[in-house]
C-alpha cells in the first residue's frame, strides 16, 4: 500500500500495485506491519489501514461490471493467521471493515 503523508492523516495512493515514489511524502507501508519502518507515523496502525484495504478488495470483485450495486456477503477464511497483527479482537476489526465497505453480511471460517 502506498500512502502520501499529511499532517495527521495519510492519503492512499495505491493498494496492491507499485506506485512511483516521486516525493519524500510518498511511502510504502505493509498493512499487517505498518510500524516496521521507524519513519512511518506511529498513528498508522493495521486497524487504520484495514478499512480502505477491505473496501478496495470488495471493489475489485465488481471491477468492470456494469453498474453493479450489490451488497456482498463476505466470508473471511483463515483469519486467525492475522491475529498477531491486531491488538484487539480480529473478528470485530474485520467485521467492521467489511460492513463499512458495504458488505451485507460477514462470516468467518477456519
Amino acid at each position: 500500500m502506498y500512502l502520501e503523508k499529511g499532517v495527521a492523516s495519510a492519503k492512499i495512493l495505491a493498494i496492491g500495485t507499485d506506485f512511483p515514489v516521486s516525493s519524500e511524502k510518498i511511502f510504502k507501508v505493509s498493512i499487517f506491519n505498518p510500524t516496521s519502518d521507524p519513519e512511518n507515523p506511529r498513528w498508522l496502525t493495521t486497524e487504520y489501514l484495514l478499512n480502505p484495504f477491505v473496501r478496495h478488495g470488495i471493489s475489485l470483485l465488481y471491477a468492470g461490471k456494469a453498474s453493479v450495486h450489490l451488497r456482498p456477503i463476505v466470508t473471511f477464511r483463515n483469519h486467525q493467521s492475522l491475529k498477531q497483527a491486531f491488538h484487539g479482537d480480529i473478528e470485530s476489526a474485520l467485521r467492521e471493515a467489511a460492513l463499512l465497505a458495504g458488505a451485507l453480511q460477514v462470516g468467518f471460517t477456519d
